[in-house]
């Protein structure tokens, strides 16, 4: 594993070995030594004595500016007259080292003994310009300096407590405790952190659209004003009435207009204050112009809020935008009987509910929203007795309120004195180590007509390790909701629930600390916190940095943060939004001692990740193509970045960080790690992601996207085809060709089921949006007496007791088949149990097909919207069995469950047993009835699903060469079928491989000839159409190793093959010729090396196991052939489960090529205190990054 804690220990530990072995320098400001350059250029070579002892001796080459004289230069000059280029240096005894700057890769040190080095250093012929040693040293003078330059570096800034009381020990071992204490701390989530001290206020029709549910009135910490208008007034229109009051006689009563019932058509207003008069604050209502602000009328608020008694608040006349906007104080609550009265007579909402004493409520100072007098929002009354039981209390729990407080007022104590409702949120417990056991579906009931949506997650890399089944009523995720649209959640008992990181609850206890972004304030578009919303995600950073405990893992965080960073001007509402961005940081903090692959996923997967860069919902050109018929291009932004700044860098590095050099007519010049036709070509393998849909207890509005689950694949909508690595290789390679896949491979080594629940919605094959629990759906159903019942059921190896399903289930050990499962080629969803009904999913382990077969392989295929292509007849999950009759007018399609698919030989081995001829070419396909067996379970085609039958025609593929040598495939199915159908009713080419298709890549020419319009393409087998050569191939597959080779040669191996645990005992047997590193397999009584051979080595830390022969495409009738390229995605049926493993694939490719150590370490050195690491320095921390270790013995 490559730990990055490794990086710890080759990092931190290596700069305090520097550190405690002192660096100093003999004649510490002396004058520079001059080194004496020849008149005729060149390379000259230097014998340099090392540095001493606490010294670092530098060799710059120091160029004077223009209008200087280099020969004025000494000591005590200024940097504006010269600029000093570091070349190399030596450091406390040290050999002598190239270091960073632009002559560093031509300097170069050679031999070196005891007390000096010879360096070799390029000097030009001419130039204002000298080479000279200078020396400059610190030595640390006790272990507290030791101790506070280490802590430097391990947290953001050790205080003197910190290094006086250190307690860890001496010296290296010391500094080792303080890591591995460090290491061993719970981390210190920053979305935790903000969700626990999270206190905001949900208002009044604001409620509808609230991912969250408000505090119960009667509970403790419930949130109460004595104010009439909050900062969620704003813009609403009030109207202000007379009213006859007992004992004061008329007064006016404010009344505010509740939007929610606008919409309803009712316009209720609600009645919020009765005073003596109204005018504004500061103006005289008998001055001209300002009695539209005074008295009876229809008015509306406009910019400016504070809330508090005798805040400012700004409104102007109903319908005059013409009149500017005048303040009024924010009035007490006043709501005499009068109110109510009018208030039960005219029907209205308004709710009554007593109240403990006032010494029962302490005061929740407001927060300043802007900097201007008045304005500040979230002042409060706050409830601090528990269970508030008056007799009005169980009232408020009667079902038909819905959780809807928003016009309930509150008489205090004896007094009197009222209160409005203050609905401020609770969000409550969904973390992934203890998710909701419901899924949060009682939060449906909590809002007005159910519109909270469910908070249960689906499951995904990030928690399916610790997703379990609802004990009862589950809300199942919108995400696989019968209707993705409904208002109201899906209710099922045996749901999959999952939780998300950091989920915690708020404790409404806390002291007012963070906001959340429920509605926007301010027709401007700022929120009601401008400046607070914006920065909360900086005052929890910085909070943490100062408060934390585990400071190491929070230093590491900030570090990577650095590095894979989100703008947040780039993330829409980015100003009103914190939890995601704080979920985003927290991917660094689990993950700062783990992997950095994982970092990678995590972080290649956020939906943050994903706007920033704008490839969420980029789709491949193909899909375009057929759903929108226009072409387009998937967005390379993250492609590019991803390599650039998060991997691999621009140019090709040596392990110490200087760069790899290659000769050119100018010099020497970098190697580039990537040109644009290679972010073209990855600008593919990131097609097809997008948010997951919207659900309830995060941040966020009912319908707002969900940034904060990774993001989803849609395998319909990513790219199919064939993806050129960084080498000329491909995407895929290593992993075995799926027809070389064992027969019954979901019984086998290698197979994984994951659970799905009670809803049968399969997440890592494509399905429609209206498929899941439709009646007519046939899941596989398996047998008790089942092998796999039983692996599924028992995964711990018990044989009896209540199944223990666990959320994955890998198969260990070979299984047998048992009834009917023994006629399947391949499953998709199996059913487990029956009350309630359990499914799980089959993933089929990761596999490729080649770009290019031999006629002989294929067969056509069709659906029924009339396109064909051509598909590998050992394919057995492309295309559905058709059973032929007399007639071939209408044909027979059954399967034993719903979108069964099948190879061809068993779509041949089935007919005869319902007496048909076999497989045709047919013209139409009739499905059973739904009750019976069928494949297609509506027998309508479904847009993106493409329901494929066999046929028994031929077919072929061709090769279309554009000048610039990349390649489209075409198939060439018999078309000999439209001779009997109908001119509107052809057959016809597949969109996706059709002649005209413009879905080029990459392929690797041999000597770098190919086809092309200039050759006019080399031979008769090619046509040149518009530039292009269409040319007939052949597939050859050529022997590589007739003997086992050495390791390093095994690179040659592209091809995988299976796991030989999961192919039949006895077929294959291991060789007496394997070695330590290679093992090799033959088929059992063969000695030969052949194709069929098998070799298992071990590459990027995992097994894996090769065809010993590499697969080459030939142009007909010509000297020109290139690799075969391999796809990890099917042409036929581009599923999600394929999409994830050709992402994972991907993220492999850059993970493990040679220049990431190298990279990441230099940016990590860089932000751990160290501008200008030596390459030894580099070396090290590349090696440690690599092998997961690191080991200082002195």
């Amino acid at each position: 594993m490559r730990q990055l804690l490794s990086f710890l220990y080759g990092s931190l530990l290596f700069a305090v070995c520097q550190a405690q072995e002192e660096y100093t320098c003999p004649a510490i400001g002396g004058e520079p030594v001059e080194i004496t350059i020849p008149a005729s250029g060149g390379k000259i070579s230097l014998e340099i004595a090392k540095s001493k002892k606490n010294t670092v001796c530098n060799l710059f080459r120091v160029v004077a500016k223009e209008g200087k004289d280099i020969d004025n230069f000494s000591g005590n000059s200024s940097n504006d007259n010269f600029i000093l280029e570091p070349v190399a240096r030596s450091f406390h005894k040290k050999p002598w080292q190239q270091i960073k700057g632009p002559y560093a890769t031509r300097t170069k040190v050679r031999s070196c003994n005891k007390l000096q080095c010879t360096v070799k250093i390029p000097i030009a012929r001419t130039g204002n310009y000298k080479y000279v040693l200078v020396t400059s040293g610190h030595a640390l003078k006790n272990v507290n300096e030791e101790r506070a330059r280490f802590l430097s570096q391990t947290t953001f800034g050790p205080t003197m407590t910190d290094i006086t009381d250190w307690d860890h020990g001496d010296g290296l071992t010391g500094f080792a405790n303080y890591l591995e204490k460090q290491i061993a701390m719970p981390a210190t989530l920053h979305r935790e952190y903000w969700r626990k001290h999270m206190d905001y206020a949900i208002r009044n029709e604001h409620i509808r659209e609230s991912t969250q549910v408000p505090m119960h009135p009667c509970n403790q910490y419930s949130r109460w004003r004595d104010y009439s208008f909050t900062a969620g007034d704003y813009g609403k229109e009030f109207k202000v009435e007379a009213i006859q009051v007992d004992g004061a006689g008329e007064m006016l009563m404010i009344s505010v207009l509740d939007a929610d019932t606008v919409r309803s058509g009712l316009n209720y207003y609600e009645p919020r204050t009765v005073n003596a008069t109204f005018q504004p604050f500061d103006d005289d209502c008998t001055v001209p112009g300002k009695e539209d602000y005074c008295g009876t009328g229809e008015y509306q608020t406009c910019y400016g809020f504070s809330e508090g008694i005798g805040g400012n608040i700004n409104y102007r006349p109903k319908d005059r935008l013409d009149l500017g906007c005048r303040n009024m104080r924010n009035p007490k609550i006043f709501l005499p009987a009068e109110v109510w009265s009018q208030n039960t007579a005219n029907g209205g909402h308004m709710v009554a509910v007593g109240l403990p004493a006032k010494d029962k409520f302490e005061e929740m100072p407001g927060v300043i929203a802007e900097l201007r007098p008045y304005w500040f929002v979230g002042q409060s009354l706050r409830m601090t007795v528990d269970n508030w039981s008056a007799v009005q209390c169980p009232a408020l729990l009667d079902e038909n309120l819905k959780w809807d407080f928003r016009y309930l007022t509150g008489f205090v104590g004896e007094t009197g004195e009222q209160l409005h409702y203050d609905g401020y949120a609770v969000i409550l417990e969904n973390t992934v180590e203890n998710p909701f056991s419901d899924g949060g579906l009682f939060k449906e009931g909590y809002s007005s007509n159910g519109y909270l949506p469910c908070a249960n997650s689906v499951m995904d890399f990030t928690n399916m390790d610790s997703c379990v089944l609802s004990p009862g009523d589950g809300c199942v995720p919108v995400e696989i909701s019968v209707d993705r649209w409904a208002i109201t959640n899906e209710a099922k008992e045996g749901v999959l629930v999952c939780g998300s990181h950091g989920e915690v609850a708020n404790n409404p206890g806390f002291e007012d600390k963070y906001d959340n972004n429920m509605f926007r304030m301010f027709d401007t578009g700022r929120s009601v916190f401008f400046n607070g919303f914006g920065q909360q995600k900086g005052s929890v950073w910085a909070q943490i940095a100062l408060e934390a405990d585990d400071q190491l893992r929070q230093r590491i965080a900030w570090a990577f943060s650095q590095i894979l960073v989100i703008t947040p001007y780039q993330i829409d509402e980015s100003q009103e939004l914190s939890e995601c961005f704080l979920n985003y940081h927290d991917i660094f903090v689990r993950n700062a001692f783990g992997n950095y692959r994982d970092i990678l996923k995590e972080v290649a997967y956020s939906p943050m990740m994903g706007e920033m860069l704008s490839y969420q919902e980029s789709r491949s050109g193909a899909y375009v193509e057929r759903v929108e018929e226009r072409v387009s291009r998937p967005d390379e932004n993250f492609a590019r970045e991803i390599m650039q700044l998060f991997t691999i860098g621009v140019n090709r590095l040596k392990i110490d960080g200087s760069e790899m050099k290659v000769k050119t007519d100018d010099g020497r010049s970098s190697i580039p790690t990537y040109d644009n036709s290679d972010i073209q070509n990855f600008a593919r393998a990131w097609t097809g992601l997008r948010r997951h849909a919207r659900r309830g207890n995060f941040e966020g509005r009912w319908a707002d996207r969900n940034r904060i689950n990774p993001m989803v694949v849609e395998g319909a909508r990513r790219d199919q085809f064939p993806k050129m690595d960084l080498f000329k290789n491909y995407i895929g390679d290593g992993y075995p060709e799926c027809t070389d896949l064992p027969e019954k491979q979901y019984l086998r080594i290698g197979a994984t089921y994951r659970l799905l629940g009670s809803h049968n919605f399969a997440l890592m094959h494509f399905e429609e949006w209206n498929w899941p629990n439709n009646v007519n759906l046939l899941r596989l159903s398996l047998n008790t007496t089942s092998a796999l019942y039983q692996e599924l059921c028992h995964p711990d190896g018990s044989e009896s007791g209540p199944c223990d399903f666990k959320p994955q289930v890998h198969i260990s050990s070979n299984l047998a088949c048992d009834k009917n499962e023994c006629n399947l080629d391949t499953v998709r969803v199996v059913q487990v149990g029956e009350d309630p009904p359990v499914y799980y999913e089959y993933l089929k382990p990761a596999c490729v097909e080649f770009a290019f077969e031999n006629s002989k392989k294929l067969k056509k295929i069709a659906d029924r919207r009339d396109n064909a292509m051509c598909v590998n007849k050992k394919i057995n999950d492309a295309a559905m069995p058709v059973c032929c009759g007399a007639s071939t007018t209408w044909v027979t399609s059954e399967c034993n469950y719903s979108m069964e698919r099948v190879s061809y030989k068993t779509n041949e081995e089935r007919c005869p047993v319902d007496g048909n001829i076999g497989v045709c070419s047919w013209q139409n396909v009739h499905f059973p009835n739904p009750q019976g067996q069928h494949c297609n379970f509506n027998g309508v085609y479904e847009e993106n699903y493409r329901t494929f039958h066999w046929t028994n025609e031929t077919c072929s593929i061709q090769a279309r060469v554009t000048k610039e040598g990349t390649v489209a495939i075409v198939h060439d199915p018999n078309m000999d079928i439209n001779s009997v159908l109908a001119e509107d009713n052809q057959q016809k080419v597949m969109h996706l491989v059709n002649s005209t298709n413009i879905n080029f890549f990459k392929v690797n020419w041999k000597g770098g000839e190919h086809p092309s319009a200039e050759n006019n393409c080399g031979t008769a087998e090619c046509e040149l159409v518009d530039d292009e050569c269409l040319c007939a191939v052949s597939v050859k597959r050529r022997r590589l190793f007739k003997t086992v080779p050495p390791l390093k040669f095994t690179e040659y191996l592209v091809h995988g093959a299976p796991d030989i645990a999961a192919l039949d005992d006895g077929k294959y047997t291991k060789s007496a010729d394997s070695t330590d590193d290679v093992d090799v397999y033959h088929k059992t009584g063969k000695t030969e090396y052949g194709t069929s051979t098998i070799f298992s080595v071990v590459r990027n830390e995992k097994r894996i196991f090769l065809k010993n022969y590499i697969s080459r495409v030939i142009i007909a009738g010509s000297t020109y052939e290139f690799r075969n390229p391999v796809s990890m995605m099917s042409l036929v049926n581009p599923e999600t489960r394929d999409a994830h493993y050709e992402t994972d694939a991907v993220l492999d490719h850059y993970f493990y090529h040679p220049n990431t150590p190298t990279f990441i370490a230099m940016r990590l050195i860089e932000r751990f205190g160290n501008s200008n690491p030596s390459p030894r320095y580099i070396t090290a921390v590349s090696k440690s990054f690599t092998s997961g270790k690191y080991v200082k013995t002195k």
